[in-house]
This record gives structure tokens, sequence and C-alpha cells, in this order.
């Protein structure tokens, strides 16, 4: 894929969307988990007594930091689950969204190939290319999507 055409689709407000969405869910998760992540072993060098917090027995002959390492785990289990969950609410939309925006601009079929380009250049000559094999349209391609060699 050319520069232009990743430019383009970078500038299309359903993908900005998606960046922006996907972002704050995963720098969120991101923070929360390493945080998870570095109080075990900070909290497990600062456990010195049998008598601290760390060591005190929760079920069985079983010290709590065992079951906060084992909630690491867990967690993971979790985070995993939830994206799974979260992306299909709410990322997958948006990309199907963004792919039919694209497609009804015939520049899916720029990417995937359907479409032969034009024998004159669209920023010359501004004749009309063949019916765009994904939305059976016919428009005339962007001069930023079909360049002039």
């Amino acid at each position: 894929m050319a520069k232009a055409e990743f430019a383009e689709i970078a500038r299309h407000p359903k993908f900005r969307e998606l960046s922006r969405k996907k972002l704050r869910f995963l720098v969120g998760w991101w923070l929360f988990s390493t945080i998870f992540y570095f109080g075990l072993p900070i909290w497990a060098g600062n456990t010195t007594s049998q008598s601290d917090v760390g060591n005190m027995k929760i079920v069985g002959n079983v010290p709590l930091l065992y079951l906060y390492a084992l909630a690491q785990y867990v967690l993971c289990i979790v985070i995993a689950l939830y994206y799974t969950y979260w992306a299909n609410k709410h990322a997958d939309p948006l990309t199907e969204e963004l792919l039919r925006d694209l497609k009804n601009k015939c520049f899916v079929s720029r990417i995937c190939g359907r479409v032969p380009a034009p024998a004159t250049c669209q920023v010359h000559d501004t004749k009309r290319v063949p019916r765009c094999g994904m939305c059976e349209s016919r428009r005339i391609f962007s001069w930023s999507l079909w360049p002039c060699y």
C-alpha cells in the first residue's frame, strides 16, 4: 500500500475514532496490568518477617503473596476475555463501518487489485474507470490513488 493510500485512510474520521478508542482501551489496561505486575516483586521484596501482611496465611498454609502471584494469571485471562468482548462490541463494528465507507469510495478495490488501473492518468483526464468489483459503481479515482507513472 502506498503512503498516499494509507494517509487517506488515516485521515478518515472512523479510522481516527477507532484508533482513539483502541488506544484509550489498551493504554488503560496496560497501565493497570503493569502496576499490578510490578506490585508483586515490590511487595515480596519488602516482606521481611512472618508477621508481615504478605506472609499472612489465607487458605490453609498458602500465604497472601502466593495468592497475589496466582491472581496475575487470572488477570491475564480476564483481560484477554474482556478484550474479546470489547472488540466484538466496539472495535469490530467501527472497523466494518470504515471498510464499508472505503468500499463505497472504490478505495479498497484498489488495494485488493480487483480493478485494473486506468489507461490514462486521472489528473490529466477525467475519463471514468471500469466498474468497481466491490461496490458496482462507476467512480473517478482520485489522483492520489492512481498516480501518474
